[in-house]
């Protein structure tokens, strides 16, 4: 067995949150479709609050969390197994079993108390579970290689054997969602994964009217019936800043910040339909750019009012957030009626992952 290894990884385009983040690590360094995978992804929005952080509004993309439901990538290989398997499997011998995955190519996956981890913000501070993923080891120096949203952004840092046992062995108190899991994870370099244009259109137009995406392929009503969606999660932020204002709601600029990667992704995937003749007017990619630009703004407004309340600031965002809310709505009809037009008049754009191109039907407006 080698006495290190690192196995590859690559910064993720949305890193709020690690259930999303560490598989994109992942995916991103080992997979030439990546992004196809992503851009036919990530397009809905979904809103609540967050009972668990004294209702705070919760921004986030309405998606499985990939990390927890990893079988939702194609592109990625998982096993997973319970922790008191593992210690029945490996004595108490966690780091052998670490290692070894990572040399057989297993990223290695699982919650463990933060409160016990240095390179975390609440090392001594707060007993919390929290996501961890391990990707290299160099057993000369007793360390591993780890990635988590570890100060409030996602970070590659290290950790030495000894604090990741001190985490590991001591049981945490809170946010326990998963947290006997362990999973390995493998780049699935066989897998395929074509830019699924069907796909895109549905999640826009749910987008647009703000309806649940899943509804068509799984029992997502049964979890998802309180949650706002779409292009109504502005009214929710809006909300949420008058809250602020009144005293009557915490600071927290993650919701700005998944906001600003939403446009981010948006602006990537137009300009992959750019390259691929699907959108043909220049002028969308310049406004949806000037709108990423906006929210990039907006989130560093709110992080400045984190240290400096000023309320003209939030009231200024507030009609901001109104005015973006119209013109999204009105660019993401003319994306649209661009897949619509162009898709009608080529015979070379393909539709939906099984490149079966009989599914044009699909196109119309408002089929269903």
């Amino acid at each position: 067995m080698s006495s290190s290894k690192l196995l590859p990884v690559r910064y993720p385009e949305i890193t709020c949150f690690p259930y999303y983040a560490d598989v994109l690590s992942i995916v991103g360094a080992t997979s030439d479709y990546y992004a196809p995978w992503v851009l036919s992804n990530f397009i809905q929005l979904s809103s609540h609050p967050d009972h668990e952080r004294n209702g705070i509004l919760k921004l986030d993309f309405f998606q499985p969390w990939v990390t927890w439901s990893p079988f939702y990538c194609p592109l990625i290989d998982v096993q997973i197994i319970n922790k008191e398997m593992l210690h029945v499997m490996n004595k108490s011998d966690v780091i052998t079993f670490i290692t070894d995955a990572i040399d057989m190519e297993f990223y290695v996956h699982m919650k463990v108390n933060h409160k016990y981890l240095p390179i975390s913000r609440v090392y001594q501070k707060r007993d919390m579970g929290h996501d961890l993923l391990i990707f290299g080891f160099d057993k000369e120096l007793r360390i591993l290689d780890v990635a988590d949203n570890f100060t409030g952004k996602f970070e590659y840092k290290k950790c030495t054997f000894e604090e990741f046992l001190e985490a590991y062995n001591h049981q945490a108190i809170t946010n326990l969602g998963n947290y006997e899991k362990v999973l390995l994870i493998k780049a699935n370099k066989t897998a395929k994964y074509e830019f699924d244009l069907l796909k895109i259109a549905d999640s826009l137009n749910d987008f647009l009217a703000s309806r649940d995406t899943r509804i068509r392929d799984d029992q997502s009503l049964t979890w998802a019936g309180d949650l706002t969606l779409g292009i109504n999660t502005y009214d929710k932020i809006i909300e949420h800043l008058d809250l602020l204002l009144e005293g009557k709601t915490f600071y927290d600029h993650k919701p700005f910040h998944v906001l600003w990667e939403h446009k981010r992704c948006m602006v990537q995937r137009i300009e992959l339909m750019m390259d691929k003749k699907i959108i043909r007017e220049q002028r969308i990619l310049a406004s949806y750019k000037e709108i990423e630009d906006k929210t990039l703004i907006f989130r560093n407004i709110i992080l400045k009012y984190s240290m400096k309340p000023d309320p003209g600031s939030i009231h200024n965002l507030k009609s901001e957030l109104q005015a973006m809310k119209l013109s999204e709505s009105a660019l993401i009809h003319e994306i649209l009626e661009q897949i619509q037009r162009n898709v009608a008049q080529s015979d070379q754009i393909i539709l939906g992952n099984n490149m079966n191109a009989n599914f044009r039907w699909e196109l119309r407006a408002g089929a269903r």
